[in-house]
């Protein structure tokens, strides 16, 4: 179980990079974006869909990614619990 929360650490990480990088508007980081999204947007299409943005103004705050970390977690929690 320790291996899979490895994983689940990884794919948190990379999470955050995806998010990150989701901020800065460049032609690498646009391939780059592209490339972490087929690992990251089967899990946050979901959540958006039952998530509503934030609205700030002329901004809107996905929480997705949020909600994402959080099932990480959790997930996490469970695992090393046995």
């Amino acid at each position: 179980m320790y291996f899979i929360a490895q994983l689940l650490d990884i794919y948190a990480l990379g999470l955050l990079v995806y998010v990150v990088l989701s901020w800065i508007e460049s032609p690498g980081t646009i391939k780059a974006r592209a490339w972490l999204g087929r690992f990251y947007e089967p899990l946050l299409s979901p959540l958006r869909g039952m998530l509503r943005s934030i609205n700030l103004s002329s901004v809107s705050l996905d929480l997705s990614p949020i909600a994402l970390f959080i099932l990480i977690i959790i997930v996490r929690r469970i695992l090393l619990a046995f």
